[in-house]
């Protein structure tokens, strides 16, 4: 079933058209775009990291916590995207709806977060520890990242 959208308001054209039967606004592809690619950015980071410091701890014979910190990272990837993908959803949508989509999608992240947790303290397969660890390895990637930057060039960052 396709929906007629709206036309963007004539007297403002920043105003983007919404979805008549959703009441969403619709975003422009070129609008995701510094969002794609602020999500390749750090997942890649993100990811690479916990594979290769997971890999060592695989050689080194600490398989569960390799495994968990590989884990966790996999889940902390697919809940900043989701993140990234229901944030633009929100916008437009009045203060109740708006309210009602942030608690399920919180609510979505963080059963999602627990799928890792408790499948590290059901099976001896994973270490908790690095399960917990691998969870927050996109926002370490992004402090990381930005601790870099100001490391590097500290004139051009500013706050």
């Amino acid at each position: 079933m396709t929906t007629r959208l709206d036309k963007a308001d004539a007297k403002n054209p920043s105003v983007p058209a919404r979805d008549e039967m959703t009441g969403m606004v619709q975003v422009a592809a070129e609008d995701r775009q510094p969002v794609r690619e602020t999500l390749q950015r750090y997942c890649s980071i993100a990811l690479i990291t916990a594979v290769m410091i997971g890999g060592v701890m695989i050689l080194i014979d600490l398989r569960p916590m390799g495994k968990g910190l590989i884990l966790g990272a996999v889940f902390s990837v697919i809940n900043f995207t989701l993140i990234a993908t229901a944030l633009p959803m929100r916008i437009g949508l009045g203060r109740k709806k708006a309210f009602l989509f942030s608690l399920g999608s919180i609510q979505l992240r963080f059963a999602l977060m627990a799928i890792p947790l408790v499948l590290s303290l059901k099976l001896d397969l994973f270490a908790v520890s690095t399960v917990a660890v691998g969870l927050f390895m996109v926002q370490m990637a992004i402090l990381g990242d930005q601790l870099w930057m100001r490391l590097r060039n500290p004139e051009r960052v500013k706050c």
